[in-house]
């Protein structure tokens, strides 16, 4: 009597070190005449981490004359409290510098509420959601079958009267030739999920690790801005040139930052710096040049 091994364990490649011990079991009687097949192994899986929670506040509420001029006075007091010395060091000026702007945003503007992920949601159906979970608990399966068939009329009601109404909404606004027209049309669209973008070498191959992306930035616009053709510029002696940013430049650049922009790393908001008092231009301004920067031609960071 001859016995061939028909029934195998599919593992992938990266895993098939982990593979600690297989058997087959053919005394099992479970129904088949394939033999159940146990594989044991021992995975270590990588930690993942995850990033710290930035806090976004409702910057539209800066759009109001009243709240931004209330933003400004506050801010001006808070500066004034924190008595920040210019002469200290540039990193821990902006840090002084951008906790009173996180201080006087939390409590002018607040934070930004979650919007709900369905527009025509009502606090009624929500409630017979509610309902329907307990009963799910207590385990009473007639009211459950009858909570769900509720629902699903309710959620189907009102989603059909929320877009009746944005339809309406829609064709006033085409009437009177409204600029909220494509506003409007843009909120009831259905939001698509983004695709994933990956960065590929010059060889097509994906890249996941982080250093390998960098490189790979690097190499991109360094090929970017190459030009063999262009010879060294004369920059003459750095050493007897002063670099001075003055209060104006500063004031006309924070002026001109995008409004509505994800924040950078400090989750600091160019509404939020836009509606800064004298006074925090004038620490912006602190002259913070290193005369060794200077002679390498690299000038430290600036506010």
């Amino acid at each position: 009597m001859i016995k061939n091994q028909i029934d195998y364990v599919l593992v992938d490649k990266r895993f098939r070190n982990s593979i600690q011990n297989s058997k087959s079991m053919p005394g099992a009687d479970c129904g088949s005449d394939h033999n159940p097949v146990l594989v044991t192994m021992r995975i270590k899986l990588q930690r993942v981490r995850r990033a710290k929670k930035k806090v976004k506040w409702n910057r539209n509420n800066l759009k109001t004359p009243e709240i931004r001029k209330e933003y400004r006075v506050r801010l001006d007091k808070q500066i004034q409290e924190q008595n920040i010395d210019t002469g200290a060091d540039i990193e821990e000026i902006w840090k002084k510098l951008s906790e009173c702007i996180e201080v006087v945003a939390d409590e002018i503007c607040g934070k930004e509420q979650l919007p709900r992920k369905q527009n025509w949601m009502n606090a009624e159906i929500l409630r017979k959601m509610e309902e329907r979970r307990l009963c799910k608990i207590r385990k009473d399966v007639r009211q459950y079958k009858r909570l769900k068939h509720e629902i699903r009329r309710m959620c189907r009601e009102a989603k059909d009267r929320y877009y009746e109404d944005k339809c309406k909404e829609i064709e006033m606004l085409d009437i009177v030739h409204s600029q909220l027209l494509y506003q409007k049309i843009k909120d009831i669209r259905p939001k698509g999920s983004r695709a994933v973008q990956t960065i590929k070498s010059k060889q097509g191959q994906k890249l996941i690790e982080k250093a390998e992306v960098l490189d790979r930035w690097a190499e991109y616009v360094e090929d970017l801005y190459k030009d063999e053709n262009r010879g060294e510029a004369d920059v003459g002696d750095l050493r007897e040139e002063v670099y001075t940013i003055s209060g104006k430049e500063i004031e006309a650049v924070i002026k001109d930052l995008p409004k509505g922009k994800a924040c950078g790393s400090d989750n600091i908001a160019a509404e939020l710096l836009q509606g800064m008092v004298e006074r925090g231009i004038e620490i912006m301004t602190t002259d913070q040049t290193n005369e060794q920067d200077i002679q390498v031609g690299v000038f430290s960071r600036r506010l």
